[in-house]
C-alpha cells in the first residue's frame, strides 16, 4: 500500500489530481475530499514531535501533549459541509481514544505538579477551587492533578507509535472491503514548505505538488475570500508569495520522493501529465473512475478555471503580480 499525499500553494488546483487519484478504483481516500491536516496544524502531530525532541525544556514535552490532545478533541467533533445542507465530522469515532494510547505508549516518566505556567493561567474559580480542596478536603497539589508531566520515550519509538497512530486513523476512517489492495490518496496532509519532514509518520510515502500561476491563485483566492490567505490585497498577497515560494528547496530542487506538476499542464495535457503520475507512483495507466457521493473528477468543468485572472483582476493588480512574481509565472 502506497500513501500518496497531494500537496499545493493554496488555491493551486490540487484538489483535481486528488479527485483524480481518489476516484480510481485502486485508490481510497479515507477522508473524501477534506483535508488532512492532523499532522500539519499547530498544535498537530509534527508540532508535538517538535516540541518533545528539538524544543528541549522541563514542560514543553507536557505542554504540547495537552495542545496536542485538546486539539484532537475539538478535530473529532468538528464538522464540515459534505452536501448543501449536510454537516458532518471528518473523522469517525475513536480518534481520541486512538491518540490516547499514542500519548500512553510515548510515555517514559509521568507526574501531577502546578508547574509555574500553569498557575499563571489559572482562573478565579480554578483558584477558589484549588483553596476549598487545599482547606476542605486536605488535597495536595499532586493529588488534584492540575497539570500531568510528561516526559517521552526516545525518538525512534515516538515516530514508530506516531505511524501506527497514522495508521490507525486511516484504517478507522477506511471500510474494510477498500483497505485490500488500494493505495491511500490524502489532501494537504503534509506542509508544502517543509514536505519531506512533514509527512514523516506515513506509510511509503510520496508526493504530488501542484502548483499554479500566481495571477489565477490569487484569483481563486479572492473570489473565495479563502480563510486561510491575505485575498484581500494583492501587495501583501505578493509579499507572502514571495516569503513562501522564492526559495523553496523542495520546489527548486528533484527530490525522488516528490512529484511537481503545473495546474495547466494537467488541464491542458492530461494524458501527458498522467503518464508522469502512473510512472512516479508505479501504478496502472489503465484505470476505471467510479463515482463518488460527494465529489468527483471532472477535467471539463476544471478547465474553465485556467486564465481566469484576465477577466476577474483589475488591470493594476493583473500587472502588478506579473511584475513582481515574473518568476514564478506558468504562462
Amino acid at each position: 500500500m502506497k500513501t500518496v499525499i497531494v500537496l499545493g500553494t493554496h488555491n493551486s488546483g490540487s484538489g483535481l489530481v486528488h479527485d483524480y487519484l481518489a476516484c480510481r478504483n485502486d485508490f481510497n481516500s479515507p477522508f473524501d475530499h477534506n483535508e488532512f491536516r492532523i499532522c500539519t496544524d499547530p498544535r498537530g502531530l509534527n508540532y508535538l514531535y517538535t516540541n518533545c525532541y528539538k524544543n528541549n525544556g522541563f514542560f514543553n514535552a507536557s505542554h504540547a501533549i495537552s495542545d496536542f490532545l485538546n486539539f484532537i478533541d475539538q478535530i473529532e467533533k468538528f464538522k464540515v459541509h459534505q452536501s448543501k445542507g449536510v454537516l458532518k465530522t471528518i473523522y469517525k469515532k475513536n480518534l481520541l481514544k486512538h491518540s490516547k494510547t499514542f500519548i500512553k505508549n510515548i510515555t517514559d516518566v509521568q507526574y501531577f505538579a502546578a508547574p509555574h505556567y500553569k498557575r499563571i493561567g489559572l482562573t478565579l474559580s480554578e483558584k477558589l477551587n484549588i483553596r476549598l480542596s487545599k482547606k476542605l478536603f486536605k488535597k495536595t497539589l499532586p493529588e488534584m492533578k492540575l497539570a500531568s508531566i510528561i516526559l517521552p520515550k526516545n525518538e525512534k519509538i515516538f515516530i514508530k507509535e506516531g505511524k501506527q497512530l497514522i495508521k490507525n486513523i486511516i484504517f478507522n476512517n477506511t471500510k474494510k472491503t477498500l483497505i485490500k489492495n488500494k493505495n491511500v490518496v490524502l489532501n494537504n496532509a503534509a506542509d508544502i514548505l517543509n514536505p519531506i519532514e512533514t509527512s514523516r509518520f506515513y506509510e511509503n510515502a510520496k508526493i504530488i505538488v501542484v502548483t499554479r500561476d500566481p495571477r489565477d491563485i490569487f484569483t481563486s483566492m479572492k473570489s473565495r475570500q479563502s480563510m486561510a490567505t491575505p485575498w484581500y490585497d494583492v501587495d501583501i498577497f505578493i509579499k507572502w508569495y514571495k516569503k513562501c515560494f522564492d526559495k523553496n528547496v523542495y520546489l527548486d530542487k528533484n527530490n525522488p520522493l516528490i512529484l511537481k506538476l503545473k495546474f495547466e499542464e494537467i488541464i491542458k495535457n492530461f494524458d501527458k501529465e498522467n503518464n508522469k503520475i502512473c510512472k512516479f507512483l508505479n501504478i496502472n495507466l489503465k484505470f476505471e473512475i467510479e463515482k463518488k457521493k460527494h465529489f468527483e473528477f471532472n477535467l471539463e468543468k476544471s478547465k474553465k478555471n485556467i486564465y481566469k485572472s484576465r477577466k476577474y483582476l483589475s488591470k493594476k493588480e493583473f500587472s502588478k503580480i506579473e511584475k513582481q512574481l515574473k518568476n514564478h509565472l506558468q504562462w
